[in-house]
């Protein structure tokens, strides 16, 4: 599961790492975490492959709101806000946030979040079996636009532009 933390304050960022890294692996899941402190760096290098990203809402150049409504128009990823300001938490959502973590209950708010994430990201996640012919066929339903037919068969297309044909 890829990570994406964005925070001016280095010094948070590598307390968030840290205990991210604790709470994922104590449910199981093992978390590639990769730091930004600088939202712009973010914009030109992410890889946009990231299951969540925890942004701050308050840095230079480009707010964390901005920031995320930025990236969702690319991915199809989570956003969980990190702050401060308590108060914020109505402006991020625009973006609709899976979570709000106030840093000064970081303790309490943070693994509350990751639950709510692990929740989304598994129901995003959710695989049906179908079958061609007698061969059962795993399809991930977040990854399908749309099902057609043609005669005796199920044309499947998917978000990547594959399709597949299951009779």
């Amino acid at each position: 599961m890829k990570v994406v933390v964005c925070d001016d304050n280095s010094v948070f960022v590598s307390q968030l790492v840290s205990k991210l890294e604790s709470i994922f692996a104590k449910k199981g899941y093992t978390v590639e975490v990769k730091a930004y402190y600088d939202p712009m760096q973010l914009v030109h290098e992410d890889e946009g492959n990231a299951d969540v990203y925890f942004l701050d809402i308050e840095m230079p150049e480009m707010d964390g709101i901005k920031l995320a409504q930025f990236l969702r128009k690319q991915r199809d990823s989570e956003f969980i806000f990190v702050s401060v300001h308590d108060e914020l938490w109505r402006r991020t959502m625009k973006v609709k946030p899976i979570a709000f973590i106030r840093k000064n209950l970081l303790e309490t708010d943070l693994e509350e979040a990751v639950e709510d994430f692990l929740k989304e990201y598994l129901r995003k996640k959710k695989n049906v079996i179908l079958r061609d012919g007698k061969r059962p066929v795993s399809v991930t339903l977040s990854q399908v636009i749309y099902f057609s037919s043609d005669k005796d068969y199920v044309v499947l297309h998917f978000m990547n532009g594959e399709q597949k044909i299951l009779r």
